[in-house]
């Protein structure tokens, strides 16, 4: 079993993340507009309502 102390624990996390979101990432580019996100955001919400909607009447 390997230990990993904190501060080169959180290196690797930070180095990993940091991949996630560079250019060279695979996956869907979308831009980190705040817009953007409150649009996203607000369109989740609203399938999310409808879909408690629908359920409730096809029950």
């Amino acid at each position: 079993m390997q230990v990993v102390s904190g501060a080169v624990g959180a290196a690797k996390s930070t180095s990993a993340m940091m991949s996630l979101y560079s250019d060279e990432s695979p996956g869907f580019k979308v831009r980190s507009e705040p817009l953007v996100v409150l649009v996203f955001s607000i369109v989740f919400v609203g399938s999310v309502f409808l879909l408690h909607i629908w359920a409730k009447y096809t029950k």
